[in-house]
């Protein structure tokens, strides 16, 4: 079955920020390699980005978005907040009556019924997969994820991060998971090879799904090696 494969790179992070400010001082970027920003939010100028891009594919006449049967993300958080922002927005939340269950809900003490924000239906499903295969390469502090203990905190039903098997998923290496787990800030460079093995995974993943448009919020450096992108 042929697939149709949407890639959307993150909005600019808060490393990406340092990096293009660096330019400018040459000083600081020969003096400092690496800033130290473990998994980079959004910088202001990324999330202006995904509000832009949640504005345009909104407003296309004939949004691809509309062919999209799933949503895919990297779990870096820069990613995650493209992909929440763009496509699945706290706006798009609705009021949904039911029991209380103690997460996203609201009491209504005039009538002693409940109702609870729930993530409004899209073709596209009601919440991304949070997929490790499409992660950035890892080379800098960025790259260094967040377990998935406190991403499931953080972004509770938002996000499906059930896909997410390893508490350290930034690293494929069962040794370096087991390192990573007592050193949190352990940054230990990807070869292009085991890239390219991670790439294979997943263009066998993509395969087995059985949507047949689908949309992943990932990575440059990534983008470029699946796609044979020069730039």
């Amino acid at each position: 079955m042929s697939k149709t494969v949407y890639f959307v790179r993150h909005g600019e992070s808060m490393y990406n920020k340092w990096r293009r400010e660096s330019f400018r001082n040459p000083c600081v970027l020969c003096c400092v390699c690496d800033p130290m920003l473990f998994d980079a939010a959004l910088s202001p100028a990324g999330e202006a980005q995904v509000r832009n891009l949640h504005d345009q594919v909104r407003a296309a006449e004939d949004p691809w978005l509309s062919r999209v049967e799933l949503v895919v993300t990297s779990p870096l958080t820069r990613a995650v907040e493209t992909c929440l922002g763009a496509f699945f927005p706290e706006s798009s939340y609705v009021m949904s009556p039911g029991r209380w269950s103690g997460t996203n809900a609201d009491f209504d003490a005039a009538d002693g019924a409940t109702s609870a924000r729930v993530p409004a239906q899209h073709p596209y499903g009601a919440a991304p997969l949070c997929c490790a295969l499409p992660r950035e390469a890892m080379d800098t502090s960025c790259d260094v994820g967040t377990p998935v203990a406190e991403l499931r905190e953080r972004y509770n039903t938002r996000v499906d991060t059930m896909a997410l098997e390893e508490s350290v998923w930034w690293y494929d290496s069962k040794t370096l998971r087991t390192r990573a787990a007592g050193e949190p800030h352990l940054i230990v460079r990807e070869s292009k090879s085991d890239v390219r093995l991670r790439i294979r995974a997943f263009r066998k993943w993509l395969a087995n799904r059985p949507e047949k448009v689908i949309a992943v919020v990932g990575h440059s450096a990534y983008i470029k090696q699946f796609t044979g992108m020069s730039r």
